[in-house]
């Protein structure tokens, strides 16, 4: 006899559809072909118990299993469920139509059900490739009922599997979260910007970055407040809608992280440590699995002190800070992960942090400071729009004053801001192509002439041009102007140059 059941293979963030195919005929041995790996080949022992386990029985013949399509890998223990339900169904043990309902789970000895990773990711296939029934563990269950258009239960064991299939109408369809409960990034501890006094400024340069999505630089000696700045950026960013939420989940979902989300919340907000490695930045591994950048998607990647990380990891985020995503070719694999983040990073203007400081002596030698600079690349470098030098902190900054903007006071602007540029655009400003460019920051006589001045100047690239038009249409917009005027361009001028003083 033989039987057909489907499942999924979790591939980058996306999965693929999985045919299990099984026959039984005379012999006695067991066999699993179609490119598996050596957790699905280990199926079959858990399998076994499994189903002995729920008080059926394994079939005492040649069971040949077949996953499609061959040229495929097949990786992880999601396919137990499958295999499982495939081999009952040959046997004539589960004599039902399968043919519109899609399993995943890994079986312990028991007969338990495992969670997955990537449920979302599954069930968004099982969707569209037309099922109307997704079975896989109870863990997984609130992930992947988000995700409307397709029925889906959660069950715990695989007897509870077998009598769902039977009599569907006994069991209760898995619902989306509802308050608490929602699927979406955690929310992060309230940090507020009314908590720091002065630093005008640099509030100001995190409000333009938040506003137009630009990427931002942080640079100035320690205690100047650049960490604690930069930890409140996720405040005033706007929240998540539905799509990114549902998105970002599922990247979460694939990198086995669902237990630290929930639905329409803040944004990610990533800060991986300085000791890094480039796979743990960037994704990679076998399964792969979504770097610090991709987990930063539709977020904030934010990198303290900067110069500390390695040179290899640092210039592996050219790529994606251009291209919005990043490919990861592997001998077994070829997977685009999404990598849509603004970056925020902070760091010394030398190693001891005092280089240039109006009150304290430097104590590091000119080759010393060079090489500790010449850790960030031109190219890394040009990437970033707003390039903000942060000066120590005067105790009488500290005094408190009459008014401080809030966090919350903050986010109501850039919301209106961000709402003006998708009215206009479609996309934020730092994501504006080069037509639109054009378009929407053409410089009158005036202005013009002295961005000219400034580039021949400074000599700088034609990738800095455009960056420093894109802050300038950020500027206006939050002026409420439509066209970029002088002060507009001054400004994100003065944002922009920082590497004149000390990248040279």
């Amino acid at each position: 006899m033989a039987a057909t059941v489907y499942s999924a293979a979790v591939m980058g963030i996306d999965a693929e559809l999985i045919t299990v195919e099984t026959r039984i005929s005379p012999g006695v041995q067991y066999f699993i072909i179609g490119l598996p790996g050596e957790s699905v080949k280990e199926s079959l022992f858990r399998v076994e118990s499994a189903i002995e386990s729920a008080g059926l029985h394994m079939p005492r013949q040649k069971v040949l299993i077949n996953m499609g399509p061959a040229g495929l890998r097949k990786e992880g223990a999601g396919f137990d469920l499958p295999i499982a339900i495939s081999i009952l169904a040959a046997s004539g043990q589960l004599d039902l139509d399968l043919d519109k309902t899609l399993f995943a789970g890994e079986l312990s000895l028991n007969g338990y059900l495992r969670p997955v990773r990537g449920a979302i990711a599954i069930t968004l296939k099982a969707r569209k490739a037309g099922f109307d029934t997704l079975i896989l563990p109870t863990e997984n269950s609130p992930e992947a009922a988000i995700v409307s258009g397709i029925k889906v239960y959660g069950l715990a064991t695989l007897q509870e599997v077998i009598a769902c299939l039977r009599r569907p109408s006994d069991f209760e369809l898995s619902l989306p979260p509802t308050g608490k409960e929602k699927v979406g990034i955690q929310p992060l501890p309230k940090l507020d910007f009314a908590d720091i006094s002065g630093q005008q400024k640099i509030k100001r340069a995190m409000e333009i970055s938040a506003a137009g999505g630009h990427n931002i630089l942080l640079i100035g000696p320690p205690g100047s407040g650049k960490t604690m700045i930069a930890n409140r950026l996720p405040g005033i960013m706007p929240k998540l809608t539905t799509e990114e939420a549902l998105e970002t989940t599922k990247i979460y979902s694939v990198a086995s992280r669902s237990d630290q989300v929930f639905f329409e919340s803040c944004r990610p907000f990533r800060k991986p440590h300085h000791t890094a490695s480039d796979i743990a930045m960037v994704g990679g591994g076998s399964p792969l699995m979504p770097g610090e950048i991709s987990l930063a998607h539709n977020g904030i990647l934010f990198l303290d002190e900067l110069p500390e990380f390695r040179k290899a990891v640092l210039e592996s985020l050219r790529q994606p800070l251009e291209a919005k995503t990043i490919t990861i070719s592997r001998a077994s694999y070829n997977a685009d992960l999404p990598a849509d983040f603004l970056l925020a990073a902070a760091m010394n203007p030398c190693p001891c942090g005092y280089f240039k400081h109006p009150g304290r002596k430097c104590s590091c030698s000119p080759e010393s400071i060079r090489r500790y600079l010449q850790k960030i690349s031109g190219p890394l470098l040009d990437r970033i729009d707003l390039q903000v030098k942060v000066p120590p902190v005067a105790y009488t900054a500290q005094q408190p004053i009459l008014k401080i903007d809030t966090s919350a006071t903050i986010a109501k602007r850039v919301l209106t801001t961000l709402e003006r540029q998708i009215r206009r655009q479609g996309v934020q400003n730092a994501s504006l192509a080069p037509e639109l460019i054009k378009k929407h920051c053409s410089l009158a006589p005036a202005e013009h002439e002295l961005f000219l001045t400034v580039l021949q100047k400074h000599q700088l690239s034609a990738r800095s041009h455009d960056r420093i038009l894109k802050v300038a249409r950020t500027i206006a917009d939050m002026a409420g102007s439509e066209n970029i005027g002088l002060l507009h361009l001054s400004e994100a001028i003065s944002l922009r140059c920082l590497d004149q003083d000390y990248f040279q």
